[in-house]
């Protein structure tokens, strides 16, 4: 009888040896690899990643030590994996690594799109900042399923990628980024009083704050100079923007942005020159903010045809009623600063 209870006091010992064993085996599944000795790793969980898919990649990056003991406590636990760029730690389990994976925050990068640039200079910004491909930018941008799926009715997205401050993760595709910022130009611009509804009216309002974004420098003047052009308009007399020139010579000539226009540049033969063809352009020379497209849809009420750069460096105009007290206001054509310079 006492061999008998040995026997089975015994057989307890080990089982709960075994069982000690087991569970010290199991948990030192959750701790860091032991040669994991890089100070962070970064780890990419794209959309729609099957948790299968991401547990393998965290074993391949040596970022646990078992895809069994992950997948086990994923589905204990009941976790959803979320897409997101994430900073992994060397003191951090694999429990710590799941659970933050759960959390969807991201390594973002910023970016900021100045007021006045071009589709083109716009194109290069996100190929600088390591982005997006420029040429692959304006494919997109020019791609007419993707602008009407947007709301754009037009040839490209020029007039439409609203200047702001923008946070992308890695994860972000190039059509979720331009998405965000055509999708934040309808947002802004629904506070602006008299935005139009129809797309056509939207379009001109934009067109003409693109160019009063590339006259503007002083805020207060920008409703004036938009009362400026809308007076013109009505009496269907050339707006004779300089910027629009500036446009044709850097966007469509490709050519340097020039210090100064001289007269022969305003006889370039194209649709874009407001010193020969009266009404709007074709389409937007720039890519406006707030204070022009404010200033395009609510101008100043005034009875000024004429206005002039008369300081390049503080960038205030002079407003005129005629011609006469125009050209007294000074001679030469002085041009603001190029966007993005």
């Amino acid at each position: 009888m006492k061999n008998k209870s040995k026997i089975i006091i015994t057989i307890l010992i080990c089982a709960g040896l075994i069982i000690a064993g087991t569970i010290f085996f199991v948990f030192s599944l959750d701790n860091p690899p032991l040669e994991f000795s890089e100070p962070i790793v970064t780890f990419k969980v794209a959309r729609g990643t099957a948790a299968k898919t991401v547990i393998s990649g965290l074993k391949e990056k040596n970022l646990i030590r078992s895809e069994l003991y992950a997948y086990a406590y994923l589905r204990l636990k009941k976790l959803n994996l979320k897409a997101g760029t994430y900073q992994i730690k060397p003191e951090m389990t694999t429990r710590d690594i799941l659970n933050k994976l759960t959390q969807g925050s991201q390594a973002l990068k910023k970016l900021t799109i100045p007021e006045g640039l071009t589709l083109k200079k716009t194109a290069q910004i996100f190929e600088n900042a390591g982005l997006i491909k420029a040429e692959e930018f304006i494919l997109i941008t020019s791609d007419q399923e993707f602008l009407e799926k947007n709301g754009i009715k037009a040839k490209t997205a020029e007039g439409f990628l609203y200047p702001d401050t923008y946070f992308f993760g890695e994860e972000d595709s190039p059509e979720m980024m331009i998405k965000m910022i055509i999708k934040t130009f309808f947002e802004k611009t629904a506070s602006i009083p008299n935005f139009p509804k129809e797309f056509n009216e939207i379009y001109n309002k934009v067109i003409l704050a693109s160019i009063i974004e590339r006259e503007y420098q002083i805020p207060e003047e920008a409703p004036i100079i938009s009362s400026v052009f809308t007076n013109r308009l009505k009496i269907n007399m050339g707006l004779q923007s300089c910027a629009t020139v500036e446009y044709i010579i850097t966007e469509i000539k490709n050519k340097k942005h020039p210090k100064r226009l001289f007269y022969e540049d305003l006889e370039i033969p194209s649709p874009y020159n407001t010193y020969i063809h009266a009404g709007l352009p074709p389409g937007p020379i720039s890519n406006p903010g707030f204070i022009a497209l404010n200033a395009a849809c609510n101008p100043a009420n005034t009875d000024y045809f004429y206005f002039r750069l008369i300081d390049p460096d503080t960038g205030k105009h002079i407003f005129t009623k005629t011609i006469n007290e125009h050209n007294k206001a000074g001679e030469g054509l002085l041009l603001k600063k190029a966007a993005g310079q």
